[in-house]
């Protein structure tokens, strides 16, 4: 008995990869030793014939691995039907990847048709853990299943059981971030099917059983499309506020029972809308336990829409709010928690019209997991020509001049306290541009409040750098002030702070006033020269959810900017952003100094010429730009390296480079 325990010992895994191949020496002989007594007494439970069925499991993985950790670290496991890559692979208790660089190339690790699958038998503890919490994981068909990961941004399972039955644990950093698609998988496509996702902010599970039986702890919202699509699954979470829960469908895709008997627990006071409003008994038999606090607004729209749904309190005895509209509300009654509704219990920001960043509204074609990976710093910027960078970090250049909405936040309503009473009121802040010339440089910026009739307003442009500030009836110099914003009684709900940051930049920080506090929003860098230029940089405060009600140039999910290519490639891209192209600059409340300027310095004729560069002079351009923004490997210094000789190949001059470094260096 001792004997046969100490067996055991053999297979015991190990980390070091210099010892496989004496463990599998190991295996063999062990299973020629135990072969002919064990096959005599095959109880299925003494300790023999498990030892002998994990060793021959063992031996099968060890002398049948085709995992190339050199195509891991690359991120290219991107097989083709019958020829997968980066099979029988085995962490063995936890791999850190890639090694030794900092990142993978392009963002992600690629898993295509039919990669990065797991050796059979290897432990549910064993993960490959992501080096750099940007990169994102991309599985095509029949890859990922099964497959551990955990530490990256987020997850995008593609196609035909992609992601069955793993184990994938985000890195939990939601500023910017954080989201996981299931989709593509077609009619019982499965993509997704049994498996485990923690740390996920935003979901979309569309196609035929994309999510059945997955377990999820999440933060923001839900899209679900295709029949089955969420059957039996669990949705756990973890924090509180606003979560929309919403069907999609498709044309000439079936929608039946997308969420029959999933349940959804929400261990926080929560106002939650969940629309049950496309496909036959969208919701049936669903569950909901909600913590104490907390609001449950339901659409079941259709006869049967709803049957069987239960809505009650996570702890017995709690205080929920619950209603229902449409006629699909018959199963409502006391004991059930839930009543029919007359408008908007939950409030009106539950579901703005956002979507969760990897669902585009439609179906596994319209699917960007580019759009998924996280920015490399979360941050927001336009420098140079204008080069803009997204918050979610897609890069493009932008050929067009005049006015823009470079960045918005509204429809958002922040909670003020007013004699000790809660009162609720509507965010709109507009940051506008001005891009002007044939190398159409950004001229002017304006930071606006437009949530009230009482306007507080921002603006500097090129002419000469000075700031101004609207004072409910002109336009005065200012060098640094706090502009406290009220509503039409009186009450502050947020203010623009200005002051001097390093290097001659100016910062404002934008804050916003809840229940008694302030709390900043985002920080606005600008850099700016007299007679030349200026730039800009926006970032966003680690709320996550804040992002659901940005729009504009620098807005995260921009389906034009999807192309499928790294971020680095990104920089070929040119767009003309018609949609945020606005009036002229006296209509957006800029003033008459401001609205001349520009008017003088527009050209007429197309934005930007493409002047090429020999390869002699982008070498003195790339040491020039050196010169400002220093040198490194890092990918966000690549891409400003890469704008910065193209502004030079413009005749943009060293005042571009030195204003593109101070936004680089900006922190």
């Amino acid at each position: 008995k001792s004997a046969i325990r100490n067996v055991s010992v053999v297979y015991v895994r190990r980390s070091a990869m210099s010892m496989m191949l004496g463990r599998a020496i190991q295996v063999l002989l062990v299973l020629q030793g135990l072969q002919s007594w064990a096959t005599q007494c095959d109880d299925q439970v003494a300790y023999v014939q498990k030892d002998l069925k994990a060793l021959k499991a063992d031996a099968l993985e060890v002398t049948g691995r085709t995992c190339s950790f050199g195509d891991i670290n690359a991120g290219d496991c991107n097989g083709a039907f019958g020829a997968g890559k980066c099979l029988q692979c085995d962490p063995m208790g936890g791999q850190v990847v890639p090694t030794p660089a900092m990142g993978f190339s392009g963002g992600l690790l690629k898993c295509g048709v039919q990669s990065c699958l797991f050796a059979s038998g290897t432990n549910a503890s064993d993960f490959y853990e992501f080096r750099n919490s940007r990169d994102y994981l991309e599985c095509a068909f029949e890859g990922c299943r099964p497959f551990n990961a955990r530490n990256m941004a987020a997850v995008c399972c593609f196609g035909f059981s992609s992601c069955q039955h793993g184990d994938f644990r985000l890195h939990g950093d939601h500023s910017c971030g954080g989201d996981v698609c299931c989709t593509g998988g077609g009619p019982g496509g499965a993509t997704c099917l049994g498996s485990k996702f923690s740390a996920v902010r935003h979901m979309a599970c569309v196609e035929s059983d994309a999510c059945r039986e997955v377990s999820v702890n999440m933060t923001g919202d839900l899209v679900v499309g295709g029949s089955g699509a969420a059957t039996a699954a669990e949705f756990t979470f973890t924090t509180g506020g606003p979560h929309c829960i919403s069907i999609r469908g498709r044309v000439f895709v079936p929608q039946l029972n997308p969420m029959k008997s999933a349940k959804f627990t929400f261990e926080q006071p929560s106002r939650v809308r969940m629309q049950c409003d496309s496909g036959t008994n969208p919701c049936q038999d669903v569950a909901v336990f909600m913590a104490s606090g907390s609001c449950f607004q339901v659409a079941c729209d259709g006869p049967g829409a709803c049957d069987g749904m239960r809505v009650w309190p996570l702890v017995a005895g709690g205080s929920i709010t619950c209603q229902c509209s449409g006629d699909g509300c018959g199963w409502t009654n006391a004991h059930s928690y839930c009543f029919p509704y007359v408008v908007n219990p939950c409030g009106t920001d539950v579901c703005p019209g956002t979507q969760a960043a990897c669902d585009t509204g439609g179906g596994s074609e319209d699917v960007n997991c580019n759009l998924l990976a996280n920015a490399p710093t979360c941050g927001g910027d336009v420098t140079g020509d204008p080069h803009i960078r997204t918050l979610d970090g897609r890069h493009y250049t932008l050929l067009q001049q005049g006015n823009f909405l470079l960045w918005a936040f509204s429809g958002y309503e922040t909670e003020v306290l007013v004699n000790g009473a809660s009162k609720k009121v509507p965010v709109d802040f507009e940051v506008f541009t001005h891009y002007a010339g044939h190398a159409a440089f950004t001229k002017g910026l304006m930071l606006v409040d437009k949530s009230t009739t009482q306007k507080q307003a921002l603006e500097v442009t090129a002419k000469d750098c000075l700031w101004r500030h609207w004072d409910s009836s002109a336009w005065f110099p200012v060098e640094s002030v706090m502009l406290n914003l009220t509503s039409a009684d009186g009450s502050r709900f947020g203010a623009f702070q200005l002051s001097n940051s390093k290097g001659g930049q100016k910062k404002i920080e934008l804050w916003l006033q809840e229940k008694g506090n302030l709390r900043s929003l985002a920080q606005l860098w600008v850099s700016c020269r007299a007679g030349h230029q200026l730039s800009a940089k926006i970032k966003m405060s680690a709320r996550g959810e804040d992002l659901r009600f940005v729009r504009g140039e620098l807005a995260p999910g921009r389906l034009s900017l999807a192309t499928g290519v790294s971020p680095r490639e990104s920089a070929l891209q040119t767009q003309t952003d018609p949609e945020f192209a606005l009036a002229d600059w006296a209509s957006l409340g800029g003033s008459p100094d401001a609205t001349s300027y520009f008017k003088a310095v527009d050209t007429e004729g197309s934005a930007t010429s493409f002047n090429k560069c020999s390869e002699e002079d982008k070498k003195e351009y790339v040491a020039m730009c050196e010169k400002h923004l220093g040198d490194s490997t890092d990918e966000l210094y690549q891409q400003v390296m890469d704008d910065c000789v193209f502004d030079f190949c413009l005749g943009a001059g060293e005042t571009s480079a030195e204003l593109a470094a101070e936004i680089l260096h900006t922190q």
